[in-house]
């Protein structure tokens, strides 16, 4: 729930909103108003960028809010006749106003595209709250990572090899550029959210989230000159159990076993990676190489599901190996599956398990 100095000390009531179309808007003239009746609204960002909340003080100065993202949604109170103005996070530019008005509790945005990327690259960096933030390379290529600073100048950051990550702590509202390394051309640019801590540079999107950790591992694979994996159904259909049981319990099961939680008797043979496997139908004699990591990542564009996720193990300290062929044995094979937590619909348990031929 957003706060805002001079604002949050009112109650919570009903209300609702009313669009006021356009960037020029008339109601800009009465400002923060004030009213009888207290009211909790939810503004709904159908967007497919983040956008960022203002409210307008009875003088007109607009108190600076907070960014919701792409797809989300976040609640705001205040009496009726409150005025809050919605931006484009990226540019500043007006999108449109948001007014208290009763007989209404839910608010989309939406019907506005995102601004060209030349616009988007004239934004520069605020203060704002330090926080750790990790910088995830899901191309094919090396990428040089460049700071925006207040002048809107570029600081020369990190270079970051495909599949890799740099990490650092920045201020909410920064922003950062990515760009081709080899070419100087530009490939994304992003601004660090108050609840966002893993920040992923391309990652190829597929609605069928297997294809998108598929396509997204070969692309770094390849500039390794790692000869790409082969996805295969028995690995998916072992996988995708394991991560339906996770994401139906809401816990990480670190160790890969199914009785972490509750009494290995319930699960006879699917409690171990191996087991599983068999009663899937794999070979005997080919289930001792085999290597399984797991994960849960938050993400907010369903097409880079599969992505997000071979990044959060490519990246990591821990479950890298088997993506570059680091271990005695070379995977030509591999599952994924990717189950959405039935708490939180933004919350994903992945499954990942390779093989050799």
């Amino acid at each position: 729930m957003i706060k805002f100095k001079n604002f949050w000390k009112v109650g919570f009531g009903i209300a609702a909103v009313m669009l006021l179309c356009g960037t020029g808007v008339d109601a800009q003239k009465e400002c923060g108003a004030t009213g009888s009746t207290q009211s909790e609204i939810t503004i709904k960002n159908e967007l497919k960028f983040d956008i960022e909340i203002r409210f307008l003080k009875p003088d007109c100065s607009e108190d600076r809010g907070s960014t919701v993202g792409a797809k989300r949604e976040i609640k705001v109170g205040g009496f009726e006749g409150h005025t809050y103005r919605i931006y484009e996070n990226w540019t500043d530019r007006v999108l449109t106003e948001v007014k208290f008005k009763s007989g209404q509790l839910i608010y989309p945005v939406k019907g506005f595209e995102a601004s060209a990327i030349d616009a988007k690259k004239k934004r520069c960096s605020r203060d704002g709250d330090p926080r750790p933030m990790l910088i995830r390379n899901a191309t094919g290529r090396l990428i040089d990572v460049r700071f925006v600073d207040k002048d809107c100048r570029e600081q020369k950051g990190p270079v970051i090899a495909p599949g890799k990550q740099a990490g650092a702590r920045s201020f909410v509202n920064n922003v950062f550029r990515a760009y081709d390394l080899a070419s100087g051309s530009f490939i994304s640019e992003f601004a660090i959210r108050p609840t966002q801590r893993n920040y992923v540079i391309g990652g190829v999107a597929d609605p069928l989230p297997e294809q998108s950790f598929l396509k997204t591992v070969n692309a770094f694979r390849a500039y390794y000159k790692i000869e790409p994996l082969r996805l295969n159904d028995t690995l998916t259909e072992t996988c995708r159990w394991f991560a339906d049981f996770m994401a139906t319990q809401d816990k990480m099961h670190a160790g890969h076993l199914a009785s972490e939680f509750t009494p290995s008797s319930k699960f006879r043979n699917m409690n171990t990676p191996t087991q599983r496997l068999l009663s899937f139908g794999w070979k005997r004699s080919k289930a001792a190489d085999n290597i399984e990591v797991t994960a849960a990542v938050r993400v907010e564009d369903k097409d880079l599901i599969g992505g997000y996720l071979a990044m959060e193990w490519s990246s990591s300290t821990t479950h890298f190996k088997p993506f570059y062929d680091l271990y005695r044995t070379r995977y030509a094979q591999v599952g994924f599956a990717a189950v959405a937590s039935k708490s939180d619909p933004d919350l994903y348990y992945g499954c990942a398990m390779f093989a050799n031929d």
